[in-house]
């Protein structure tokens, strides 16, 4: 069987769309009888050939304040890529201009792979209604509501959605789209691991050995939470407690700016490398995630399985992830109550709070286990479209 995944959200900086991508070409690509495409913009068109591999970049410009990332204008190419690849299952990663112009592509075909859509995050409440919400209320509410008619008309249209946690499925079904399924997302349990702890890592930021290590591993952008990060950071003690920011977005110029007024706020960019990325994770004290929407929260997942607590805060995905004896949860877009939790989680048993971390990882969120499920998932949308 061969899936392609179409989507914008692939780029150098990316984050959990093209995590759980790699992990499941990388996956497919053990198992007999399984290939796997991709479709995304680039600055140019090109194929990268890796066997049972194939990724297919068509040249699109880059999104006005939203670089990396690209438009996926072209359905003419994007339809010659699948008469080519005449995959089994299309999967869309993208609820914007991509669907459209995976429709598109897909009109010309004579032959019809079954559709599937994967619901990444929840653009009606996490942009439209927030992004508007300076409009005033019933501006807000409407824009939220043609949102919510527009994935109705998008999802709906789809062989079988697929959501990847029970929040999503919640919200989806009760909005109306029909046909959701709940896929888990994972992580690599073998490449975070807690054994990458670096005795020495805190030295090499010019930090004591006393201090508290408070990592953030995400994109800078609004919706996740960062103005909370940093202004709750700042009512902590600065002289016990340090933040470690390590990603890209939107955000960047206002984390840059907290970094050069409070030397106690370290910015480290983003990491390219997996390796050395497990190692941050592995050697800091708490991982925060401020995020009141979160649709899953792969990075709540790699910190975990490095054996790193976890504060969150009560919203969206993260909830269901972050169990009492492997952290706490905040009150969403409240940095006073985000600062105090941080403070009672620190002061607690850190080693029995590293070990759970680590176990619930290891229990729920294993890749290997995840994905069988994510191709029981496909093996049912062909059948079910035949």
């Amino acid at each position: 069987m061969k899936i392609c995944d179409i989507t914008k959200f692939y780029a150098e900086t990316s984050g959990g769309v093209k995590t759980y991508i790699t992990a499941k070409a990388r996956y497919l690509m053990e198992r007999k009888g399984w290939e796997h495409v991709l479709i995304v913009p680039g600055s140019e068109d090109q194929v990268i050939d890796s066997g049972q591999s194939r990724t297919y970049l068509i040249k699109g410009p880059l999104i006005p304040s939203y670089a990396p990332y690209r438009f996926l204008f072209n359905p003419w190419k994007v339809r010659a890529v699948l008469e080519r690849e005449r995959p089994d299952i299309v999967e869309i990663g993208s609820p914007y201009l991509v669907p459209w112009v995976t429709w598109l592509a897909l009109s010309g075909l004579t032959w019809k792979p079954a559709v599937i859509g994967f619901y990444h995050a929840d653009f009606p409440g996490t942009y439209v209604r927030e992004f508007t919400r300076p409009l005033g209320e019933t501006l807000s509410v409407g824009a939220e509501r043609l949102a919510w008619w527009y994935a109705r008309a998008l999802y709906n249209g789809c062989t079988l959605t697929l959501a990847a946690s029970p929040h999503l499925v919640e919200t989806l079904t009760a909005h109306g789209i029909r046909r959701v399924r709940r896929v888990s997302l994972g992580v690599d349990l073998h490449l975070f691991h807690p054994a990458r702890r670096d005795p020495d890592f805190k030295q090499r930021l010019g930090l004591q050995a006393d201090h508290t290590l408070l990592l953030y591993v995400g994109r800078l952008a609004t919706e996740k939470g960062i103005s909370t990060l940093l202004d709750g950071f700042v009512r902590l003690p600065q002289e016990r407690y340090r933040l470690l920011v390590v990603g890209d977005g939107p955000c960047r110029p206002d984390v840059e700016t907290h970094a050069r007024t409070h030397p106690t706020i370290l910015y480290a960019g983003y990491e390219t490398n997996r390796e050395r990325l497990a190692t941050v994770y592995a050697s800091s004290d708490l991982f925060i995630t401020p995020s009141p929407q979160e649709p899953f929260g792969l990075t709540v997942l790699e910190a975990q399985a490095s054996g790193l607590p976890v504060v969150g805060v009560r919203g969206g995905a993260i909830a269901n992830h972050v169990p009492a004896e492997a952290g706490a949860l905040a009150r969403p877009s409240d940095a006073t109550d985000l600062a105090v939790t941080i403070a009672q989680t620190a002061a607690r048993d850190q080693a029995a709070m590293r070990r759970a971390a680590r176990l619930n990882a290891e229990e729920r969120f294993d890749w290997n286990t995840v994905l069988e499920d994510l191709i029981r998932a496909y093996e049912e949308a062909v059948k079910s479209d035949e």
